[in-house]
């Protein structure tokens, strides 16, 4: 069911769709605000997944949930880099980049949301490819350049 051109669900109360619109506009999100849609990828700590907020359309850009299991950050003593990524990626904003748009927690996992980059790892898509056409590295070069211009300034 649409409302004022939110989709509100028919079994939930307004008050739980009010607090986790609100909860949307701060970015300070839980687990259950989301519909997870698919696995993007996993590694050494967890998994991305594909997701979108529960009150938006079914037009709306989905995003990638990172999911960090706090259990195997603390085992490989990986605390200060995750601290920093997220230190990072909110003060920063650039179009190869992807976007911070809110984190949060679970007893047992860290949660960072971010924009989602169709495509995948450039580290992947070289791997498949196993060789760019000097145009396309020219470009992937490019923007990593300008990426990294950006974060030294």
């Amino acid at each position: 069911m649409l409302i004022n051109s939110k989709l509100v669900h028919c079994n939930e109360p307004d008050e739980e769709v009010q607090d986790r619109l609100r909860r949307k506009q701060t970015g300070d999100y839980f687990l259950n605000d989301f519909k997870i849609l698919q696995t993007l990828g996993t590694g050494t700590f967890g998994r991305v997944r594909l997701v979108k907020h529960r009150d938006d359309p079914e037009t709306a850009d989905p995003f990638a949930l990172k999911c960090l299991k706090k259990s195997a950050v603390i085992k490989l003593k990986q605390i200060d880099h995750i601290k920093s990524e997220k230190k990072v990626l909110s003060t920063i904003e650039h179009p190869f980049i992807v976007c911070l748009k809110g984190t949060f927690q679970t007893p047992s996992h860290v949660y960072m949301m971010l924009d989602y980059a169709c495509g995948g790892e450039l580290f992947t898509l070289l791997r498949r490819e196993g060789r760019f056409s000097n145009d396309v590295a020219l470009f992937f070069a490019s923007e990593i350049v300008l990426a990294f211009d950006y974060l030294h300034l």
